[in-house]
C-alpha cells in the first residue's frame, strides 16, 4: 500500500541559491517518515540531475502504476512561465501536462520558488491566497476521505520573490514545521494540507515576506500527523553490553530495536555512572534508521580507566529530536581488554 504514494522532490541550487538541495532532500525525508505518513517511494533530482528530461522519465515510470498519491515538490528559480532545470528551462505549462496525464486519486504540487504562484494559472483556476508506525494509521484514514483531487501550493503569489535564512527556503522550512507545532485539524492529530500552508504563511508573513497560495482542496488533504503528544515508533536496547577495542581506545557496544522511525532522528547517549549514580562520562550519537525497521549495534568510545574502576555501570538513554525519552537501560560495563604491544 505505501508503493502507492509516490514523490518526486527537486533541488537545484546556482545563481544565488545555496539551499535547494538541503531542502529538497528534507522533503523528501519528511515524506518517507512516520511524520509524513511513509511514502513508498521517493525519487530525488538535485542539481545536474534535474533536466527536463530526468524528470519526465521520473514521471512516466511512476505512471506505469497507478498510484493513490502523487507528490511533486520543486524547490529552485522559477518566474512566471518557466522552471529552471538544468541545461534549459522547463515551461510551467509542460510541468502541468505531466501532471495532468499521472494516473492518481490525488496529485499534488508545492513550488518553493519565484513567482511560483502562476503555476496555477495553468489550471484555468484562480488560486486561493491563503491567510508510531511506519504510516501512522491516522495518515491513512485522513486520506481516504479526501476527495480525489490536484491541489498545488506555491511559495509566493504571481508577482512575489521566495527568500532563503540562513541557507534553507523559508516557505519550505515553516511548512514541514507544521506537523510538529501546529494545531492538528484533523481527526487522530492529523495536520491537514491547509492547515500546514496556513501556518507558513503565518510565518511568513509576521517576517515581512511573501504570501503563499494555494489551489484545490486543501482542508481534507492529511500533509503530516503530529507528534506533539508523545514520539514515534519503538526502540528496545537489546541485550547487555559489549566490548571492542579500537585504534584510538576501548569502546562499549549496544545493540538496539528500532521500530517505525524511518528517517526521524533519533539519538543515543551512553553515560558511564560511578557508584553513587552520578555521571562520570558521556557521549552522544545521532542516529537516523533508513528502514521501519532496524536492529542497529552503535559502538561509544569509553576512557581506558573505565575498565579498572570497581562500581561503574554504562546506562543507555534513547531520545527523539525534541529529548523526550524513548527508552533507557543500565547494565554492567562489559571487562575492557586493554592490547597488548610487542617491542622487538
Amino acid at each position: 500500500m505505501f508503493a502507492k504514494r509516490y514523490a518526486l522532490v527537486i533541488g537545484i541550487n546556482g545563481d544565488g541559491l545555496t539551499g535547494a538541495e538541503y531542502d529538497a532532500a528534507s522533503v523528501g525525508a519528511f515524506l518517507e517518515s512516520p511524520l509524513g505518513g511513509g511514502f513508498g517511494k521517493v525519487d530525488y533530482l538535485l542539481t545536474h540531475e534535474a533536466t527536463p528530461e530526468g524528470i519526465r522519465r521520473c514521471l512516466r515510470t511512476a505512471a506505469t502504476v497507478r498510484r493513490e498519491v502523487v507528490l511533486i515538490y520543486y524547490a529552485g528559480h522559477s518566474d512566471r512561465t518557466l522552471l529552471q532545470t538544468a541545461l534549459r528551462a522547463l515551461p510551467l505549462a509542460t510541468l502541468a501536462a505531466w501532471v495532468e496525464k499521472m494516473p492518481a486519486a490525488h496529485k499534488s504540487v508545492i513550488l518553493d520558488s519565484c513567482e511560483s504562484g502562476a503555476f496555477i494559472d495553468q489550471f484555468g483556476a484562480v488560486g486561493d491566497l491563503c491567510g508510531i508506525e511506519p504510516a501512522p494509521a491516522a495518515f491513512l484514514r485522513a486520506l481516504h476521505r479526501a476527495h480525489p483531487a490536484l491541489r498545488i501550493v506555491t511559495a509566493t503569489s504571481r508577482t512575489e520573490e521566495a527568500v532563503e535564512i540562513g541557507g534553507r527556503g523559508a516557505f519550505t522550512s515553516w511548512l514541514l514545521a507544521a506537523p510538529r507545532f501546529a494545531t492538528p485539524d484533523l481527526d487522530g492529530g492529523v495536520v491537514s494540507l491547509r492547515r500546514a500552508l496556513q501556518f507558513a504563511a503565518f510565518n511568513l508573513i509576521q517576517r515581512g515576506f511573501s504570501r503563499p497560495c494555494g489551489f484545490g482542496p486543501l482542508a481534507d488533504f492529511p500533509f503530516g500527523v503530529s507528534d506533539a503528544a508523545r514520539p514515534f515508533g519503538h526502540v528496545a536496547v537489546s541485550g547487555g553490553r559489549g566490548a571492542s577495542m579500537r585504534w584510538n581506545g576501548p569502546a562499549v557496544s549496544v545493540s538496539l530495536d528500532v521500530r517505525g522511525r524511518k528517517r526521524l532522528l533519533t539519538k543515543v547517549e551512553h553515560h558511564l555512572l560511578d557508584w553513587k549514580g552520578a555521571t562520570v562520562d558521556a557521549s552522544t550519537l545521532d542516529y537516523y534508521p533508513d528502514a521501519a525497521h532496524e536492529v542497529p549495534t552503535l559502538l561509544f568510545p569509553v576512557p581506558a580507566w573505565a575498565g579498572r574502576v570497581l562500581g561503574v555501570t554504562s546506562r543507555v538513554v534513547v531520545r527523539d529530536d525534541r529529548g523526550r525519552a524513548l527508552t533507557q537501560q543500565v547494565a554492567a560495563l562489559p571487562h575492557l581488554n586493554r592490547p597488548m604491544m610487542l617491542v622487538l
